[in-house]
């Protein structure tokens, strides 16, 4: 517990000295301490839970987000009917472009539709009638999925980055270096926010990853 006047370090102390080993280990993050490395693993969820800890967000429950994917199944139940665009590829554009772009994570909002149909980092080509077609079929349907959150009064895990990203807290080095394993699962907004707390600095940053393997842009 930290007392009434504590530092954000020292809440951050408090927070993740428990923290030995997550299983699965997505990254580590090295902190010096009287010139002996520690370390530290985390899952994505992990650290963030932590994060929000650290800042005294309470509103956010990690263990109760919402999906997309939850998201279609009621939208199916509810209508009978499915979203016009194939659902995998709209749940990647909507989490890896439209709320997990680098420009959505420095601007710390979701993408305008203009800024999302003139964004070059997409699995949906913006050069032709059909893609542009397709790209404004996704940006509708990602209107009606923030409608639906609105209602559920819940938040994504892309939600929950941009929402950290907007806390003048993260703009300070917490840890010294980070070492980030599958990074091709990662959000480009979420490599911003753990680059940001983790060897900002020092640019100590070294990721590891299949690009075989990825499916968001």
């Amino acid at each position: 517990m930290i007392e009434n006047g504590g530092t954000f370090q020292d809440m951050l102390n408090a927070i993740f000295r428990p923290i030995v080993i997550y299983i699965p280990i997505h990254f580590c993050l090295l902190c010096a301490c009287a010139d002996v490395p520690s370390f530290l693993f985390f899952s994505q969820g992990d650290l963030i839970r932590g994060l929000l800890a650290a800042v005294g967000i309470d509103s956010v429950n990690m263990d109760d987000l919402c999906s997309f994917r939850e998201y279609c199944k009621e939208r199916a139940t509810a209508s009978h009917s499915r979203i016009p665009t194939e659902e995998k590829l709209t749940e990647n554009e909507i989490g890896g472009v439209i709320l997990g772009s680098m420009t959505a994570g420095i601007k710390q909002q979701p993408l305008s539709r203009a800024e999302y149909l003139a964004e070059k980092r997409s699995n949906i080509s913006n050069k032709t009638e059909q893609g542009r077609t397709t790209r404004n079929d996704v940006y509708n349907e990602f209107e009606r999925y923030q409608s639906w959150k609105l209602r559920q009064n819940s938040y994504d895990i892309h939600d929950v980055v941009l929402l950290l990203l907007k806390d003048s807290s993260m703009k300070q080095q917490i840890f010294d270096s980070a070492y980030i394993d599958e990074v091709q699962d990662f959000s480009y907004a979420s490599l911003l926010l753990i680059c940001q707390v983790a060897g900002v600095e020092t640019l100590k940053w070294t990721f590891a990853g299949d690009t075989a393997q990825m499916v968001s842009p």
